[in-house]
């Protein structure tokens, strides 16, 4: 009779083989390696099953929401985890597949009439008075349910949302994509963060001078103690910046086919000219810029001499040959015009006041500011934004300003008229008693004799004390004094305003602008405002939306707009 096999027998399993770990501890055995015995399941531990336990945590989402783009990521993260971008692909109708046909790439799509540059790459504009506000409540929908579905996969937990947007986003364009958010993640709460908050938050500081270069403007915004005290702006960004390269290449491309004058043919796409401004365009020193221009002659003959560039532009089937000195002049003519640059001069009276060049709007952003406020700043300029990546851009700037204020110093006034001599001549005075200062000052501390009068050193002139002199006449016997730091200009590192969202988000700090789901699907924006006991008008529950641009509260240069600070719970 054949005997019954083993695998119908009743297998043991090894926890009953094993001695409990009780006994492994009196029998020695606990030095030795094993396998750690845990408390949960493995799988509640790697995938966050929720039949583990009952307990539900909320969900923070961070959302960055610019002109051309959307990042979107978890909260407590480095880096987000998907960037969409808002180009004419994403635009296609049901069944158009041309996208994936062979040389698709390489073709060339002109622009249609009445369309400014790089216009069908944008989600929304400023001026929202031509434009259809459906069409971008439709793309934002859309890439905020491909960023939920397929990159950030979250489950029915309660989600919080940090929304990290610029803070002059008009009312309908901030109406829309609040509505879009709490659709698509049914978050119960949205925490509004500005980008200049959120870019000093990721570089570690509390106080900054953020120049952030954006698609359609750049903004320099004064942040002290995490609140918006003053900005801004300029319409001199990366999409200037775009046209003046496109504008290079046709004229390049024009010569090449032997052309007398561009035409709409040789203009190359957006994402042509992009690709060249990453790759090649880079910006001149300060001195090489303000040479005279037959000494700037001789040293690009001498650098760069018979040095060219092969650029090829697939859409024209063509391959350029540009000097290598010819690549910096979209970011000259863009970002530091000749006639604009001068220290010693004003902008013309045709420059626009939206149209000032990068070293002047920080120049009059840092003039309008307190001296306190100013010395702190002066220390801590983040430059952020898709068109900073510019090699040499961020040293030219600097150098730039640096100039302005050894030229002009701290005057707000820039015509004297009748009284310009009566000025001058009290500026030499001053500038003259500052010299004299210092040397009586070097002489003291080589002499050693602290107690030497000034007067007796001059011939029986009194010079006033400086302040280095006031703060050693203060000092208490036998304290340490601290050294003078003069002021000076520094740049400082950001991560990005996503990085800053993510490190608010994490540290579930409350936001002094949030706005719940309930109240919003029933008031609008009416029901945003900020909470009391905030910093902002005093004595106000809450502080509604008005002005033409989103505004939570604070007035800034005559236009309403709102700030966010960060307040402990």
């Amino acid at each position: 009779m054949a005997s019954t096999p083993d695998y119908f027998n009743r297998k043991i399993s090894v926890g009953r083989t094993r001695p409990p770990p009780s006994q492994l501890q009196i029998s020695g055995a606990a030095a030795s390696p094993r396998t750690p015995l845990f408390t949960r399941s493995t799988s509640s531990q790697l995938y966050n099953s929720p039949s583990a336990t009952y307990r539900t945590d909320e969900e923070f989402i961070v959302l960055e929401v610019g002109t051309r783009f959307l990042r979107a990521g978890l909260a407590a993260e480095s880096s987000p985890r998907c960037v969409l971008n808002f180009g004419p692909d994403q635009q296609r109708r049901v069944g158009d597949y041309r996208q994936w046909m062979p040389g698709h790439e390489n073709k060339r799509r002109k622009r249609k009439r009445g369309e400014s540059w790089g216009q069908n790459h944008e989600l929304w504009r400023m001026d929202i008075r031509d434009q259809d506000t459906a069409l971008v409540e439709d793309k934002l929908d859309r890439a905020l349910r491909e960023a939920d579905q397929k990159y950030l996969l979250t489950d029915n937990r309660p989600k919080r949302i940090t929304l990290v947007v610029d803070s002059l986003l008009p009312r309908p364009l901030l109406s829309i994509l609040l509505s879009n958010c709490f659709h698509a993640f049914a978050a119960h709460t949205i925490t509004l963060l500005p980008t200049s908050i959120a870019s000093t938050v990721s570089s570690g500081l509390r106080s900054a001078l953020v120049v952030d270069i954006g698609w359609a403007e750049t903004s320099v915004t004064a942040v002290y103690e995490y609140k918006e005290i003053a900005q801004k702006r300029s319409t001199r960004a990366a999409k200037w910046l775009g046209e003046e390269t496109a504008t290079l290449l046709a004229v390049e491309s024009a010569k090449a086919s032997g052309k007398e004058k561009a035409d709409s043919t040789d203009e190359p796409s957006v994402e042509e000219t992009e690709e060249f401004v990453t790759r090649l365009c880079w910006c001149q020193d300060y001195a090489t810029a303000h040479t005279a221009p037959d000494e700037s002659k001789e040293i690009a003959e001498e650098d760069f001499e018979d040095i060219s560039v092969s650029v090829p532009l697939p859409g024209a089937s063509q391959t350029l040959s540009i000097p290598f000195s010819s690549l910096s002049k979209p970011v000259e003519s863009t970002f530091f015009p000749q006639p604009l640059i001068t220290p010693s001069r004003d902008p013309p009276a045709s420059a626009d006041d939206d149209e000032l060049p990068l070293p002047l709007l920080l120049y009059k952003t840092l003039l309008s500011l307190p001296v306190e406020v100013r010395s702190t700043l002066l220390l801590r300029i983040i430059l952020t934004g898709g068109g900073s990546h510019v090699p040499g851009l961020s040293s030219r700037l600097l150098s730039e300003l640096h100039a302005l204020i050894q030229n002009r110093e701290w005057d707000i006034v820039r015509n004297w008229g009748s009284a310009a001599e009566v000025m001058a001549q009290k500026a030499a005075q001053a500038r003259e008693r500052k010299a004299a200062a210092e040397k009586n000052a070097e002489r003291d501390a080589a002499a050693g004799s602290t107690g030497r009068s000034a007067e007796a050193e001059s011939g029986g002139m009194t010079m006033p004390p400086t302040i280095v002199e006031l703060e050693r006449q203060l000092e208490r016997p036998g304290s340490k004094s601290r050294p003078v730091t003069p002021g000076t200009l520094r740049a400082v590192e950001s991560m990005g305003p996503w990085v800053g969202g993510s490190i608010f988000a994490n540290l579930k700090i409350k936001g002094v602008v949030e706005v719940d789901r309930e109240r919003f699907l029933s008031q609008g924006l009416a029901s945003a405002g900020k909470e009391a006991g905030f910093a902002g008008h005093a004595g106000a529950e809450k502080v509604p939306l008005a002005g033409t641009r989103a505004s939570l509260g604070g007035k800034m240069e005559g236009k309403t707009v709102w700030t966010l600070g960060i307040w402990g719970e």
